[in-house]
């Protein structure tokens, strides 16, 4: 069963949803922009990021979801790429 990207944009906005943290190195430059867009948004710039990054997530799942219908109905294509649907 495939999600479709309108259920899976409401799997992201859930009202508590577990919280994990993600850390790691980021590039001073892009840091500075977060923090910029972030202040003159009002944002903090975790919410920024979860931001962009939700908008990625929700995009990729879309993706997801026709390539899953479009292979849906061609299991060779779906052998090629060594998958099943």
């Amino acid at each position: 069963m495939t999600t479709s990207p309108e259920e899976f944009e409401g799997l992201l906005s859930r009202s508590g949803e577990k919280q994990v943290e993600l850390r790691g190195p980021c590039p001073s430059s892009i840091v500075a922009v977060l923090d910029a867009v972030s202040l003159h948004n009002g944002t903090t710039r975790t919410e920024l990021v979860n931001q962009i990054l939700g908008a990625w997530a929700k995009q990729e799942a879309t993706k997801a979801s026709l390539i899953a219908r479009v292979l849906r109905g061609n299991p060779s294509a779906a052998e090629e790429l060594g998958t099943t649907v």
